[in-house]
C-alpha cells in the first residue's frame, strides 16, 4: 500500500503545481465479505472521492483541463476512455506511475497476468452460483438485489442525488433506507455461506497465481527492499 499512498501524495504535489486541488485517496482495504453497515459504505464512498465537492464546482472548461492535467485525456470516466491511445505522457498520474510503478509493472510485466486473475475470479462459477443463492435468498426476504456490489451501488446514487441537501439529514436519510437492507444482506450472506466461499476461491487463485510467477515476484521484492534502505 505504501507505492500507492507515494503516488498519490505526487499526484497531489503536480496537480498543485497546475493550480489545482487533488486530495489523496485514502487507501481502502475492502473486506470480501458483506458485513458492512450503512454507515462505514457511505465513510468509504467520501474516502474514495474527496474533491467530488471541489470538481462539482469547475465550469466545463475546467473540468476538461483537470482531467487533461489529471488523466491526460478529456474524461477518464467515458466508456472508451480505455480505447485512448494518445494520452498525455505529462499528465500527473502519467508521471507518478513512472516514477513508481507497481510491482506487477516492475516484475516483467505481470499486470496482464494480474488483470486475467482478477477476470478470473469475478467469473469463477463457485462466486457467480453464491451470489445468485444470495440474490434468492434476498428476494425472498422482499428485496430485489443481484449482488451485494448492487446495494453499494444503490447507497452511492442515492448519496450523489442527495448532496445538494443537509450533508446530515441526507445521511441520515440513506442509514434509514437501507439499514434493513444491509442487515438483510448479512443474513443471506450467512445462509448462503458467500463470504466464505469467495474468500476461498480468492486465496486458492491467487496462490497459485504467486507459484506460477514466484520468481519474478520475488526478485521485484528484493529490488524494492534495496531501494527503499538506500
Amino acid at each position: 500500500m505504501l507505492e500507492e499512498q507515494q503516488r498519490e501524495q505526487m499526484v497531489a504535489e503536480c496537480m498543485k503545481n497546475r493550480g489545482f486541488k487533488y486530495t489523496p485517496a485514502q487507501t481502502i482495504v475492502m473486506r470480501h465479505d458483506d458485513d458492512y453497515t450503512t454507515q462505514e459504505l457511505l465513510d468509504m464512498l467520501e474516502q474514495q472521492d474527496p474533491d467530488d465537492k471541489y470538481l462539482s464546482q469547475l465550469s466545463e472548461a475546467e473540468r476538461l483541463a483537470y482531467n487533461l492535467a489529471l488523466y491526460g485525456v478529456p474524461d477518464p470516466n467515458a466508456e472508451d476512455a480505455e480505447a485512448y491511445e494518445n494520452v498525455d505522457p505529462n499528465a500527473c498520474w502519467s508521471i507518478a506511475n513512472r516514477k513508481i510503478p507497481g510491482i506487477y509493472s516492475i516484475a516483467g510485466g505481470l499486470a496482464e497476468e494480474r488483470r486475467a486473475l482478477d477476470k478470473a475470479i469475478a467469473s469463477d462459477k463457485k462466486i457467480e452460483d453464491a451470489v445468485r443463492a444470495w440474490s434468492r435468498c434476498m428476494e425472498a426476504k422482499g428485496f430485489q438485489y443481484e449482488s451485494p456490489n448492487a446495494i453499494k451501488t444503490a447507497i452511492g446514487d442515492l448519496e450523489i442525488s442527495l448532496r445538494n441537501e443537509d450533508p446530515n439529514k441526507a445521511r441520515q436519510q440513506i442509514i434509514a433506507a437501507f439499514d434493513p437492507i444491509m442487515t438483510a444482506g448479512k443474513s443471506c450472506d450467512q445462509e448462503v455461506g458467500l463470504s466464505y466461499i469467495t474468500k476461498k476461491v480468492i486465496y486458492e487463485r491467487e496462490q497459485a497465481f504467486v507459484d506460477e510467477h514466484r520468481d519474478l515476484l520475488e526478485k521485484s521484492g528484493s529490488k524494492g527492499g534495496s531501494k527503499g534502505s538506500e
